[in-house]
């Protein structure tokens, strides 16, 4: 019998072994090929926004490859050492460590293979109905099935390479262990996590390493960094502190007052041994459900607040921005005038904010009291010592404005002195023009416009507020193309900006990072699945024979399920309540960074993430009886 053959045999005895490993690469080679086959569609080159949908499609397809790899390596890294007594078997009936690296090599190039033919298959299969709904989410056109030469070859030419350096690299880790490490591999896991006051403690420090942080003081100082600190230190925190939360879980069990009754001793002693075994599958399952759900949630509440964000954008649904030396301001606001101000609903405001390059600026009392006026809100009354202080950034925190001593000395000079500095969240220009603008009293306004001061000019606004905007987009789309900037001759004397444009901006590009990241999430959804299916079905043998010895001894049936659910219980809640937690702490976090909240929708996602899991738990817990059941 060849060695190819005796890879084949083995996989064949031990398919359910083996079905997690297969499937999870099936559906990752399924949609990083979908994905490209959409990404390269020769259609996208012909509709509007076309590469931005292959630049995020593309996108897509990196992290689910990267991913792929890593926890396809991970995977089979583990079911090698989950074999011990069978390869020690081997090992000792003569297979030298190079006939075992050739074996190991053959299955692992066998399960790759039937993946990607599998994943292949059904990615032609699906490619319809996945056209259709990238062709309805994203409204596009002639989005039909066409021959995916390129995504075939470069599919087959990632995922071949990914398997064949996969398949060569996990059997180096163990072909060369001695025959006694293969024999007692079963109980090496059993000895490696321990309750650690050092571990708990150096948790805690991760944790606060992450608080600090998220300041943002310290996120600006870090920079592009930022990103890379925080996952560090939360996948640090994750993988140090779930497996002590499962020893100190164990550890109260067994000082409680219940611990010596009925079959709560042995019960204890299962959920201990279940959590020193399984600690790191406990951690990275954590880490998958939370990227999962943190993804999940926040991408869901992005598609749902997009009209309220892009309201904080600019200040009216079509604003111009004319600037010094502009020749076609005129032309252009009576073309607006035009084609707007005959719908009567339709309002027109003009104001004028005396600006300091990419600074501030400064608007008079009457001109703001306009702007509030077309908005619906309460005018403001200003004395000359008043000044109200409004964000330059829709994101800005108002209770942390304040006056700039530039411009409190000029103020100074004009005898605003001694002055009462208010906030007040309303914008008056798009969202970042200004870092912050300020409202003096229509006199002060006028002398300080009279005073001609260096480095500041006029900058004159024009704006429509239309409370039907968003069902004018057609509209919004023409102005904008009518008016729109040269882009070999860039016009800096003037701005035009619709709320339509920025809708259907980011309306697409959160559809994008939507689809993108649900689909990622689904992925880590079936790693986390594999994980549990992988840990649980590796053991059963094992646990079997355990439990059948324990019921000649007098044990019932009913006390070992119970004992089957406390273990099962452990395993699958406490990376659970571990990512909710994290996920929690994520969107509360975003939730202070942004100007609409994303509470609501994330109540609803954490309601449907428990249904879920409680399904999925009594489901896995049912399915494990049964298994015991069958030879017990």
């Amino acid at each position: 019998m060849t060695l190819l053959q005796i890879a084949f045999k083995n996989i064949s005895r031990d398919k359910h072994t083996y079905f997690s490993y297969f499937i999870s690469s099936t559906v990752t080679i399924l949609l990083f090929y979908l994905f490209t086959a959409a990404a390269m569609h020769p259609n996208l080159n012909k509709i509007q926004d076309g590469s931005t949908l292959a630049l995020a499609l593309g996108a897509g397809n990196f992290i689910i490859y990267v991913f792929a790899f890593l926890f396809i390596g991970y995977s089979s890294w583990a079911f090698l050492g989950s074999r011990g007594r069978q390869l020690g078997i081997y090992t000792i009936l003569g297979m030298s460590p190079k006939q075992m690296k050739k074996m190991l090599f053959g299955e692992n190039m066998l399960i790759g293979i039937s993946s990607l033919i599998a994943g292949l298959i059904s990615g032609v299969l699906f490619s319809g109905l996945f056209f259709k709904l990238i062709r309805n989410i994203f409204v596009t056109v002639s989005f039909e099935i066409y021959l995916p030469v390129f995504p075939l070859l470069i599919t087959i030419g990632l995922f071949l390479a990914m398997f064949l350096i996969i398949s060569f690299i996990t059997p180096c880790f163990i072909s060369h262990k001695k025959v006694l490490w293969f024999l007692k591999s079963d109980k090496s896991y059993a000895e490696n996590i321990e309750m650690s006051a050092g571990k708990i403690f150096l948790s805690v420090i991760l944790l606060g390493m992450t608080i600090c942080i998220m300041h943002p003081q310290v996120g600006n100082r870090l920079g592009d960094l930022w990103t890379y600190s925080v996952f560090l230190c939360v996948i640090g925190f994750i993988f140090l502190a779930v497996p002590q939360i499962g020893a100190v879980y164990a550890k109260i069990r067994k000082c409680s007052e219940n611990h010596l009754k009925g079959v709560n001793l042995f019960a204890d002693s299962e959920v201990s041994t279940a959590l020193k075994e399984n600690g790191h599958m406990m951690s990275l399952n954590a880490v998958l459900l939370t990227m999962s759900f943190l993804a999940i949630c926040a991408l869901g509440s992005m598609q749902s607040n997009v009209i309220e964000d892009v309201e904080h954008i600019t200040p009216f649904a079509y604003t111009y921005i004319e600037r010094p030396e502009n020749m076609r301001a005129g032309r252009d606001i009576s073309y607006l005038d035009k084609e707007l101000l005959s719908d009567r609903s339709i309002q027109k405001i003009s104001y004028v904010i005396l600006r300091k390059k990419f600074t501030y600026g400064f608007l008079s009392e009457s001109d703001f009291n306009k702007i509030l006026s077309a908005k619906g809100k309460e005018a403001v009354n200003l004395g000359k010592h008043d000044v109200l202080i409004l964000p330059g950034n829709s994101n800005t925190d108002i209770d942390k404005l304040s006056i700039r001593e530039e411009a409190e000395q000029l103020l100074d000079t004009i005898s605003v002195s001694e002055i009462t500095v208010r906030p007040h969240k309303q914008i008056v220009s798009i969202s970042g023009g200004f870092q912050e603008v300020y409202v003096l009293d229509d006199k002060s306004w006028e002398t300080l416009y009279q005073k001609n001061a260096e480095g500041f000019y006029p900058e004159a606004y024009t704006g429509y507020e239309d409370p039907e905007w968003l069902n004018h987009l057609s509209k919004a789309d023409e102005l904008e193309k009518t008016l729109a900037h040269d882009d070999v001759d860039y016009d800096y004397t003037y701005a035009f900006t619709t709320l339509g444009n920025y809708y259907n901006t980011e309306s697409l590009m959160r559809k994008l990072c939507t689809f993108v990241g649900f689909s990622v999430s689904l992925i880590f959804l079936i790693a986390s699945i594999s994980l549990i299916y992988f840990r649980l079905y590796t053991s059963l043998e094992r646990e079997q024979k355990k439990y059948d010895s324990m019921y000649k001894l007098g044990f019932s049936q009913k006390e070992m399920y119970q004992t089957i659910r406390c273990k099962i219980q452990v395993l699958l809640w406490i990376p659970f309540i571990t990512a909710i937690l994290i996920m929690w702490a994520g969107v509360l976090y975003i939730d202070s960074q942004s100007a609409v909240s994303s509470f609501g929708i994330s109540i609803k996602y954490s309601s449907i993430f428990i249904v879920v899991y409680f399904i999925f738990y009594h489901f896995v817990n049912s399915i494990y009886r049964r298994k015991f059941g069958e030879k017990i």
